[in-house]
């Protein structure tokens, strides 16, 4: 039961923090968002540069760009901000200084501007980003403990190969479950808690199948030591940097 110790302790530790700043919002979250992305870009930045796709030094100062776009321009900012996460590896593999180039601006996109959705969502109200942390926090843990006790058909092996079938529909079933709940405690339209809980849970898995490819990828087991024992920011968040967008964009379209 170690990693169900660890999964449990990341969410007692990060949980009250999170829970705070986001009743907080404000210049409050604002501080704690743009902390995490440059503890995420450098992280990021650092992964990349082992295969020689990023400038090290360079993510952190292209998160607080990043970040200052989400403060300031959130609507305009987030579909340029997907676009390049999905994008953006295709381009930064590229040999020479415009790929180092393309991959510090990637890495901090990634951490900062993805996070950095969470501003626009709070300004909207309360229950969005708590939305975003209880798909996050209930799928992933859901996942985790159906795949454990069910689990017989890997998901992808050789991406990741603790990961299942299995517990994938467990995490999207109770992930969408509590989502739903959430939704429907704070009066949410019902068609709005149907969708976020249909899609959010699906975007937590593969937000975090996305961060085990980049740390495959650079051939590192964690993305750094942010929690002695928990890995670095981006293990800690790889969800929450997929959710955040895609949640404020489903938002932004429902025309809050």
């Amino acid at each position: 039961m170690g990693e169900l110790r660890r999964r449990s302790a990341s969410v007692l530790v990060a949980a009250p923090a999170a829970l705070v700043l986001v009743y907080l919002g404000g210049w409050p979250l604002a501080v704690g968002v743009a902390l995490l992305g440059l503890g995420g870009a450098a992280e990021a930045g650092r992964l990349l540069a082992r295969r020689g796709a990023a400038l090290r030094r360079g993510s952190p100062v292209a998160a607080l760009v990043f970040w200052a776009a989400d403060v300031w321009a959130a609507p305009a900012a987030l579909p340029v901000l997907v676009a390049l996460a999905v994008g953006g590896p295709a381009l930064f593999r590229r040999p020479g200084i415009l790929g180092r180039a393309v991959g510090t601006v990637w890495a901090g996109g990634y951490a900062a501007g993805l996070l950095g959705a969470l501003l626009p969502l709070r300004a909207a109200g309360m229950p969005y980003p708590l939305l975003v942390l209880t798909a996050c926090w209930g799928t992933d843990v859901a996942a985790y403990l159906t795949g454990r006790a069910f689990g017989r058909h890997r998901l992808w092996p050789r991406l990741s190969p603790a990961k299942s079938w299995e517990g994938a529909a467990g995490g999207w079933l109770c992930g969408g479950a509590a989502v739903w709940a959430v939704g429907w405690g704070f009066g949410l339209p019902r068609e709005v808690c149907l969708l976020w809980a249909t899609l959010l849970p699906l975007v937590a898995q593969a937000g975090d199948l996305a961060e085990s490819a980049l740390k495959r990828w650079a051939q590192v087991k964690d993305s750094g030591s942010f929690l002695p024992g928990h890995g670095g920011v981006l293990d800690r968040l790889d969800s929450v940097l997929a959710v955040a967008p895609v949640a404020y964009l489903l938002l932004w379209g429902w025309g809050k």
